[in-house]
């Protein structure tokens, strides 16, 4: 990954030493693994619509 980008608090930033570790979606300042979060999201998201859709849970 290389680039830079524009922040309020430091300035430019230089990403051009950055480098991802493999993993899909990392965060570039701990290197964790953000993709379980989203699966997980996707996952509640689909759960609660389909619950709406066959009145599972009542709305008023």
């Amino acid at each position: 990954m290389s680039g830079y980008g524009w922040s309020e608090d430091m300035g430019w930033i230089d990403f051009s030493n950055v480098q991802l570790l493999g993993s899909l979606l990392p965060l570039a300042e701990t290197g964790q693994n953000t993709l379980p979060i989203l699966l997980g999201t996707i996952l509640l998201i689909g759960t609660s619509s389909f619950m709406l859709r066959n009145r599972l849970i009542k709305v008023d």
